[in-house]
């Protein structure tokens, strides 16, 4: 392909973001000295090329450049900022960022997938399922479409959105059997096993040991040492806290109450519950 040269390239551009000449040149030239460089008949100073570059979000290395692939050179100046962002845990900004590209390739999917991946887990565990669910489906959507190996994914964000579609019963939508089997164990193997309710699994987590713990306690008809344990999760919220688990604590309590004819405390968990609900569908 025959190289653009930098008039070109700004006009280009501009066409693309639909801008009138006016308003790139902006107070900084005029229009008409804008129309000179498009028409290759000026060359920008370097401080006029760096006014356009920025005004027309472009890499400034792209304009004096010798080819016209502009997705390299846009890539290569915002890639720094994205893995940045993606380190940092900032998954909503990472994917902002990689949206406003011209265009994107396997690197940039992968990275997508995994903070979409991310994103969805803790907008499940903060407890808005409805985004949880969108973000999982988009995660496992690209990571389909990149070479890299993306199997974390493919093996977690089920699991997460079974929990997303269906909280009060999770496991009618996730073959666990399946999962044990290509399961490696990864950061959330844990949440696999508290969602399983493997009693005999040492857990570091230590709210998920109490809440089997109390569970365990149900099955053997001791509700009010049971409701005791839950209680004592309910109050003290903390960083391994997450709202799946307060939904099934409110549904245990409710239950136990239940259970002993206790039916004001009952319904006042019910309630709880509800709002809980309500609040999963954002």
């Amino acid at each position: 392909m025959e190289n653009l040269n930098i008039g070109q390239k700004i006009k280009n551009r501009r066409i693309e973001l639909g801008l009138t000449q006016k308003a790139v040149a902006g107070d900084y030239m005029t229009r008409n000295m804008l129309s000179i460089i498009e028409s290759g008949r000026a060359m920008p100073s370097v401080e006029s090329a760096e006014y356009l570059a920025k005004v027309l979000d472009i890499p400034l290395s792209y304009l004096f450049s010798y080819d016209d692939n502009f997705f390299f050179y846009e890539k290569k100046d915002k890639l720094p900022i994205i893995h940045s962002e993606f380190k940092n845990g900032k998954y909503s900004e990472c994917m902002d960022l990689i949206d406003s590209l011209s265009d994107t390739d396997d690197e940039l999917r992968y990275i997508y997938a995994f903070s979409a991946l991310y994103l969805g887990r803790k907008k499940l565990f903060d407890g808005s399922l409805h985004s949880a669910e969108k973000y999982l489906k988009l995660s496992l959507e690209v990571a389909s479409s990149t070479c890299y190996n993306t199997f974390e994914i493919e093996a977690t964000a089920p699991l997460y959105l079974s929990v997303a579609s269906n909280i009060h019963s999770p496991l009618l939508e996730f073959d666990s059997e399946q999962y044990e089997k290509i399961h490696i164990r990864t950061f959330d193997y844990e949440f696999f096993k508290y969602i399983t309710l493997d009693y005999d699994y040492q857990f570091e987590n230590e709210n998920y040991q109490k809440h089997l713990a109390a569970k365990q306690l149900l099955k053997k008809y001791n509700y009010l040492d049971a409701i005791e344990i839950l209680k004592e999760l309910e109050e003290s919220k903390n960083k391994n806290y997450n709202a799946c688990m307060l939904f099934g604590v409110y549904s245990d309590i409710e239950n136990a109450y239940k259970q002993i004819g206790d039916f004001e405390n009952a319904y006042r968990y019910a309630s709880k519950k509800l709002s809980l609900i309500s609040a999963f569908k954002e």
